[in-house]
């Protein structure tokens, strides 16, 4: 085999945090924004390319507005980072990385055997609990800033 088990798990979590960080990037837009794009607070000036990077464009920026120089909160970064690191438990919790990497594309195992087939229920299981999570983030933060969630928000899932 190429790669060991542990390697494996190593790059596919770095992956599943980068992917994870992203969508914590917009969920922060979904919950504390609520215009398209980013913008800082204070001045409404889009935030630059470089900025947008999630994590590091906190610390690109040097904690502050491109613009104005005023200082962006810690909650954006904060939130980026534990999205990513909800997504990477999520992940080990229902799957492995060799349960998807190999039985995916039916690649052979170290021995030369195929591994079983695909465990349906355990990606069911991991996408229900990344989606419950996905949305339980932006109504947190929603609730947590406003202390109410508005109807347009909660009633489409009903």
């Amino acid at each position: 085999m190429l790669v060991d088990d542990s390697t494996l798990a190593f790059i596919v979590g770095i992956f599943l945090f980068m992917f994870g960080a992203c969508i914590g990037s917009f969920l922060n837009v979904v919950a504390y924004v609520f215009l398209p794009g980013s913008h800082c607070p204070n001045c409404k000036t889009p935030v630059p390319a470089y900025g947008l990077v999630p994590i590091l464009g906190f610390f690109i920026l040097r904690f502050r507005c491109a613009a104005c120089k005023t200082k962006i909160s810690f909650s954006y970064p904060l939130i980026e980072f534990l999205v990513g690191l909800g997504t990477v438990f999520l992940f080990f919790h229902f799957l492995t990385a060799e349960q998807v990497v190999f039985n995916a594309g039916g690649i052979p195992w170290s021995n030369g055997h195929l591994l079983g087939k695909l465990h349906y229920q355990s990606y069911l299981s991991f996408f229900s609990a990344l989606w419950l999570f996905y949305t339980a983030v932006p109504l947190v933060l929603i609730d947590l800033r406003f202390r109410l969630l508005l109807d347009a928000i909660t009633l489409p899932g009903t």
